[in-house]
């Protein structure tokens, strides 16, 4: 099997197959220098002389990704995350500084421990919250509101505007990678409701202990080298033949039995389109497909530039909304002995209006530093990273014309494709990139069997 692409679905069907048939040979044709995809990091050398690892994005994992969780753990992965219980912390920012506007967390009904039964204990929060929010949940996951726009849905019924601002806004966004006023209320509807299966811990939120590159992919790597799988690095496919083999820059490999497309859309189609294989509706799904970015301004902070007093209260996981653009911002903020490692991350950007979002996430990040950690950000280092075409968007558009997913199936018989717009029903995410690439993997295990 010739796999090309290495991020983290190509992986994941690469570990399907070879936990399965060990003795199955699996060869890996990557166009950069690293695997990981999406997943990749970034070497960062700071003012200071000091090196670290740091990834392209912030990523969203929680315990509902359990294709996620099942393959970290086959690889012996899991132990090197941290794990911690849901709870929603959402501030605002603006000239009066920060304030919190929203606070809640799943607790156990009291007396009935055995039913395992769970409700969000609100701390601090608008009047009448919970009952808002429990109704804005029921109807969103309603079986015949799913075809609809979100947009739509909360301006025609009655959903209170607040609530969207202070949750179900920054969520959609930053779990689907799509504005909410354009998102489909499908993909919204189908994370509800993988979220409230087995509660509590389907909400807990995974975040790798160092980076994905040392927590996701390098033991993904090992496990698989370690089954004789083969990477090939800085090996772009240039075109695929008929018989199933491969042209490099440099040379034209042998033939395949089987070969995967394990790389998004835009860039499969490119491979189809110059080996002059037949396109049908399914190919050409991969050049509609409409994508968004994702940015993360990085910031290393010193603690021995901040008031000592400060670092207590430093964040974990916490969506802060900016007055001065009204975009939802999450902060994330590893703390060690002598800094704060602090991501800032805007989700659902829109590639034509990069330079407006650079600007608007600089400003952020100046305001957050001085008002939080009383710092100036250009006294940090820093790092502004935009990951383009980071994710499908999730649209009502792109849902209404069935261009979300492509699906694995192509017209060629023996030529399959996975990506995490490739899970059918699956939001562009890390769980469904995975899914993708062991339901690939299932289709040529049957084949074999």
């Amino acid at each position: 099997v010739a796999i090309i692409g290495a991020g983290l679905s190509g992986l994941a069907c690469a570990v399907k197959l070879s936990s399965v048939q060990k003795n199955m040979e699996i060869d890996f044709f990557e166009a950069s220098s690293k695997a990981g995809g999406r997943l990749s990091c970034f070497k960062w050398d700071l003012k200071s002389g000091e090196s670290f690892l740091c990834d392209n994005g912030q990523h969203f994992v929680i315990g509902a990704y359990q294709n996620f969780l099942a393959m970290l753990k086959m690889c012996g992965a899991l132990d090197k995350w941290n794990i911690f219980n849901f709870e929603w912390s959402g501030f605002y920012l603006d000239k009066n500084g920060l304030s919190q506007t929203l606070h809640f967390k799943l607790k156990q009904v009291p007396f009935l421990y055995l039913l395992n039964l769970y409700y969000p204990h609100v701390h601090k929060a608008p009047r009448f919250f919970l009952f808002k929010f429990l109704y804005a949940l029921t109807f969103f996951m309603r079986e015949r509101n799913k075809a609809e726009g979100l947009k739509n849905l909360y301006e025609n019924r009655l959903i209170n505007n607040e609530l969207i601002e202070l949750f179900f806004k920054p969520f959609t966004e930053n779990c689907l990678n799509t504005e909410f006023e354009k998102a489909s209320n499908n993909m919204l509807s189908f994370l509800l409701k993988e979220c409230s299966k087995n509660l509590p811990s389907s909400l807990d939120i995974y975040l790798p202990k160092s980076n994905y590159h040392l927590c996701v992919i390098l033991p993904i790597i090992n496990y698989l080298e370690n089954l004789g799988v083969t990477f090939h690095f800085n090996s772009p496919v240039e075109r695929i033949y008929p018989d199933r083999s491969l042209k490099l820059r440099k040379n034209v490999t042998s033939q395949y039995d089987d070969i995967v497309i394990a790389t998004p859309g835009y860039s499969a189609f490119s491979i189809w389109k110059k080996s002059n294989l037949p396109i049908n509706d399914e190919i050409s799904v991969w050049e509609k497909q409409v994508y968004r970015d994702i940015l993360n301004l990085w910031v290393f902070i010193p603690l021995s530039k901040m008031n000592a007093s400060r670092t207590k209260n430093s964040f974990l996981w916490h969506p802060v909304k900016f007055e001065d653009d009204g975009t939802t911002y999450i902060i994330v903020s590893k703390e060690s002995t002598n800094h704060i490692l602090l991501a800032i991350v805007r989700s659902a950007c829109v590639g034509e209006h990069a330079k407006k979002e650079k600007e608007e996430i600089m400003s952020f990040g100046r305001k957050l530093l001085k008002t939080k950690f009383y710092i100036q950000l250009d006294r940090c280092d820093f790092k502004l990273i935009r990951s383009k075409k980071a994710t499908v968007a999730c649209t009502h558009d792109q849902y209404k014309t069935n261009s979300i997913w492509s699906g694995i199936k192509t017209p060629m018989d023996r030529i399959l494709k996975c990506s995490d717009e490739g899970a059918m029903g699956f939001p562009s995410t890390i769980e469904g990139a995975v899914f993708s690439g062991n339901t690939v993997a299932e289709k040529l295990l049957q084949r074999r069997n």
